[in-house]
This record gives C-alpha cells, structure tokens and sequence, in this order.
C-alpha cells in the first residue's frame, strides 16, 4: 500500500452510484480496508431519483459506475461538477478504454478507473482524488490518445464556415506557393491575400502555417 496514504487523517465521505449495489458494496469492503479510509463514510445509491433527492456536495469522492445513467443522475452529476470545488469523481467503466475516458472527460470527471483495476490503483487513485489531484488509467488514456490521433474528423467546409476562397487559399498554402506566386496567380494585391490568410487561420482557430495544415489534414480538407 501507498505510504502517502498515512497523511489521510480526516473522515472521508464517500457516494458509491451503482443501480445493481454488487459493485458497490464489494467496493465498501475493499476501501475500508485502506489506510486512512477505515472510518470513511460510504454510501451507496442505487436509484437517480434517489441520488438527485441527496445534496451530493457533502461527499469528498463520488465513485459512478457508468452504467448508472438516469437523466435524473445527469443533470444532478453536471450541476455538482459544475458547482463544488471539492467533490471529485471517479468513474468506473468496463466499456472500451477509448468509449470510457471519452464519457469521463466529457463529465470533466476527476477520474477513470477500469473495473478490472488492482486495489493498489484503486487505493493509489482515492488518494490522488482526495487531494484534489486528478487520475486516470494510464494504460486506457494511451489508447485512447493514440486512436484520437489516428481518426480523421471528417467535416465539410461549410461546417467550419469556410467559403472558396479559403479552401482556395489551403491548396495554395499545403503546395507551398510563396506570397508572390499567389499574388501573380490569383492577380490579388499582396494586402488582399494577407487579409484571407488573416481570415482563414481566424476560422480554423490556429496561429500558423502548421497548424493551419495540421486541421486541414485531421478534418480531411487535404490529403
């Protein structure tokens, strides 16, 4: 077990959201039985109606099993990420690393374990959430991130608002046309073609030429 776990002095209070209750009171068992969580205060919910009645503020950790999904649940989880400063939370999902992280970052949960996970990490992920720290699964977010930047987003350019003159302007940039070549071959003055370079980076939301293509390939504008 973690040696860090000894500067947890205080009572933890703990919300364990879980619609079956098998993972839930397994998981009582388990963490009282780290070091500084043996008087934690655990409860566990079964029903969204019975979690949005609770003010879920008073609880330190909110461990969400992702199957646990009520509309209910929702809007009380967003209001409680949105409005305390100290409640953090840990989701637990079994789906695809990829499908997990995605619905724990959407939430701007502080945490993503597997089900699967060791009590070690368990142990070691209560404790970076307790101080206010964030942990996810570092082994899932890799794959995650990897798959993220394998994908392509495929957007049309009327989805970022774009019109001919900038796609017009991406083809010359992603072939390397230097200013005066564009100037001879668009027959614009120098100070037109800096205003739609202005313009376009403005739309894509990037401050270079290489981000600029770097958008442009990911949401398949080029190849």
């Amino acid at each position: 077990m973690s040696n860090s776990s000894k500067e947890i002095s205080i009572p933890i209070s703990i919300a364990i959201l879980d619609h079956q209750g098998i993972l839930g009171i397994g998981l009582k068992n388990i963490i009282r039985n780290f070091r500084g969580f043996e008087n934690a205060d655990i409860s566990l919910f079964k029903l969204g109606s019975e979690f949005a009645d609770t003010d879920m503020q008073k609880f330190r950790i909110i461990i969400l099993d992702s199957s646990f999904k009520s509309k209910e649940a929702n809007k009380h989880l967003e209001k409680i990420v949105k409005g305390s400063k100290y409640t953090s939370i840990l989701v637990l999902s079994d789906d695809t690393a990829e499908k997990g992280i995605q619905e724990a970052l959407k939430m701007n949960a502080s945490g993503f374990l597997k089900k699967d996970c060791s009590e070690e990490e368990l142990e070691f992920a209560l404790i970076k959430l307790v101080k206010g720290s964030k942990y996810y699964d570092t082994d899932s977010l890799l794959k995650y991130s990897k798959n993220l930047h394998k994908k392509k987003i495929t957007l049309k350019p009327d989805d970022l608002h774009l019109d001919e003159a900038d796609m017009q302007m991406i083809r010359l940039i992603a072939d390397e046309y230097t200013q005066l070549e564009m100037n001879e071959m668009l027959k614009l003055p120098t100070s037109t073609i800096m205003y739609l370079r202005r313009r376009l980076f403005a739309k894509m939301k990037v401050k270079n030429t290489a981000g600029l293509m770097r958008k442009a390939i990911n949401y398949g504008l080029i190849d």
